[in-house]
């Protein structure tokens, strides 16, 4: 996997995590010409930017990492730093974090999960929604109801994308009649 290095101007380095041509397979199922779009992640800024020739003054990344900010916002992208429900956008896209960091122990539920509440926001403020997040499916968990309540896709990822072990999938929800399988 290769990870996108990233130096600020005071000379901080940022490694990104998701490979760009994952963000440009996503982004290949959703309609992203003359959008407003949202993302979390540097990766899918340069992918829009550099395949898909997206308009600079219309995308937006969600970020509090100040070294992408400054990216950024040096390259006109617009950057806020919490994703409000009262905010739209046509499109939100990309890879959020999964869990809070410090749960190092490994045992099942130590770390809050955030990926729930990136998308069930993400699908209250924008049209279109294509999403990485954890595979749940054999999970008992609430958010599965939610996935297929307000999803309209289910893309699995290969598990050699990331470097972690854990199984993922996009999530997308579109404008489409289509829904996931109960």
């Amino acid at each position: 996997m290769k990870k996108i290095k990233i130096m600020s101007q005071d000379g901080n380095v940022s490694s990104e995590f998701t490979p760009a041509e994952l963000c440009q397979e996503i982004l290949d199922k959703i309609d992203v010409v003359n959008k407003t779009i949202l993302t979390f992640n540097i990766e899918f800024v340069l992918t829009l930017i550099y395949k898909y020739d997206v308009d600079r003054s219309n995308i937006t990344i969600c970020t509090d990492d100040v070294n992408v900010r400054g990216i950024c916002e040096r390259g006109r992208i617009n950057c806020i730093d919490t994703m409000e429900t009262n905010m739209k956008f046509d499109v939100v896209v990309g890879n959020p974090p999964f869990s809070l960091a410090g749960n190092k122990t490994g045992k099942k539920g130590g770390a809050k999960k955030l990926y729930p509440a990136f998308y069930e926001k993400a699908v209250v403020i924008a049209d279109s929604v294509a999403m990485i997040t954890p595979n749940t499916q054999r999970q008992h968990i609430p958010f599965n109801k939610f996935i297929r309540a307000n999803t309209n896709k289910i893309i699995p990822i290969d598990d050699s994308a990331f470097s972690v072990n854990i199984s993922t999938w996009c999530l997308i929800k579109d404008n489409s009649n289509t829904n996931v399988d109960h």
